[in-house]
């Protein structure tokens, strides 16, 4: 599938059904390398969120961290005043394994957006899988304001209730 992909692609390098299957592919292989000037070129082609995000991901993962930093922030300047710009840039940070980047991005989203509760919900589980129970609880709470599911809450406080530090902490707020 991969051979015939990149033989359709670049038979139309510019077609994104082609571009985003063989993209696929060679993500899901883990070849970063093969696939980087592909998306080079076609960052060059549609500049948008999505494909510049992409782009920072695969950067990220061959090593160039300044340009990836980049193009995270260029993602940022096509459209900095919807929140699905700033889910997808944390998205492609989270699948590059970089999770306190994530973090800055949804912190970063809400201040532009104006919106205090605005991603609780990923913000929970990023404090969550990084252990930092503190923050974890307070967006917890943030989501429970926001959804009134309690049934939610209450699995995301149970899943910090690993050490008696957070229980401590946990009981006081």
């Amino acid at each position: 599938a991969g051979r015939i992909y990149k033989e359709l692609y670049e038979s139309d390098p510019k077609n994104e059904e082609y571009f985003n299957s063989l993209s696929r592919i060679l993500k899901s292989q883990t070849k970063f390398s093969e696939l980087l000037p592909i998306v080079e070129k076609f960052s060059q082609v549609k500049k948008t969120v999505e494909i510049y995000s992409f782009y920072a991901e695969v950067l990220w993962r061959t090593g160039d961290f300044e340009k990836a930093n980049n193009y995270w922030s260029k993602a940022i300047e096509l459209w900095p005043e919807n929140t699905n710009t700033y889910k997808i840039i944390a998205q492609a940070q989270i699948d590059a394994g970089q999770y306190q980047k994530a973090i800055v991005t949804f912190e970063k989203g809400r201040k532009e957006l104006g919106q205090s509760l605005l991603f609780s919900d990923d913000l929970s589980q990023l404090y969550i899988s990084s252990g930092n129970y503190k923050r974890a609880t307070e967006e917890t709470l943030n989501l429970l304001a926001e959804t009134k599911n309690i049934a939610l809450a209450q699995g995301r406080i149970s899943a910090l209730m690993n050490s008696a530090e957070s229980k401590k902490y946990i009981l006081e707020t």
